[in-house]
């Protein structure tokens, strides 16, 4: 029962993109692709870690901050851990 009513939700989610994406197509506009549903290049999935490598870390942005802040926050980041290279 529980298959039936997943698959039903699948379909149901289905016809919703694509009712949305034909109202879009109907108006001119442009129909993005998710970044999700795109996989990695080779060369990304296949890069090694390195040994000591530390993430970085930010507050994620949810909004109510002020952006500009938020991005220079993370550029000065990417700065100190030496991943900004020009």
């Amino acid at each position: 029962m529980a298959e039936q009513r997943e698959e039903e939700l699948r379909r149901q989610i289905e016809n919703l993109r694509t009712r949305n994406e034909q109202e879009l197509e109907g108006r001119g506009e442009h129909v993005a692709q998710p970044l999700w549903k795109q996989p990695f290049c080779e060369e990304i999935d296949e890069a090694r870690i390195p040994p000591h490598f530390r993430e970085i870390l930010v507050d994620p942005f949810d909004g109510t901050q002020d952006p500009h802040a938020h991005l220079q926050a993370f550029q000065t980041q990417m700065y100190i851990s030496g991943g900004m290279i020009s």
